[in-house]
């Protein structure tokens, strides 16, 4: 079987490639979780971050809907919007040479592109502030990375 991949140029491992930074990442995003849960209960009463009054506060509660000061949302939307432009610098172009698979596998990716980005706010809304500081964190050395290589790649600037 790995005669017939290299034959026709198929890596078996390229559908994880999009999904695997987001596996490798969820143990650490988890755990940060944790941490800010711990150093919630110890650090009660200190001060916060920018407009952030706990980095355990949670923008987004089940029972009374969105609380707080309506600046608790500017982490969610950073997350999200900073996740999309990173998913649409890494974006390579359509070229006409694509396969029907490939033609396929790139309207799923491009769909993957709009989607993540809502999840991740989605997610950044519900959980704790720190979470989303460390999203928007990892987000932005992520678009400067790719930016230092690739320049705005499949993001298009006015």
């Amino acid at each position: 079987t790995i005669a017939l991949y290299k034959r026709h140029g198929v890596n078996p491992l390229g559908q994880l490639s999009g999904c695997l930074p987001l596996l490798i990442q969820m143990p650490f995003i988890y755990a940060l979780y944790a941490v800010i849960q711990k150093l919630s209960l110890e650090l009660h009463g200190q001060s916060g971050f920018l407009w952030v009054a706990h980095l355990s506060e949670v923008a987004f509660k089940v029972k009374g809907g969105i609380v707080g000061h309506p600046a608790l949302l500017i982490i969610p939307i950073l997350a999200g919007v900073l996740t999309f432009m990173q998913s649409k610098m890494m974006m390579q172009p359509v070229r006409p040479d694509m396969s029907d698979s490939e033609r396929q596998m790139y309207r799923v990716m491009a769909q993957t592109t709009y989607l993540m980005p809502v999840l991740i706010a989605v997610f950044a809304l519900n959980f704790y502030q720190g979470v989303g500081l460390y999203w928007i964190t990892q987000s932005l050395v992520m678009v400067i990375q790719v930016f230092s290589m690739m320049g705005w790649g499949g993001l298009k600037m006015p």
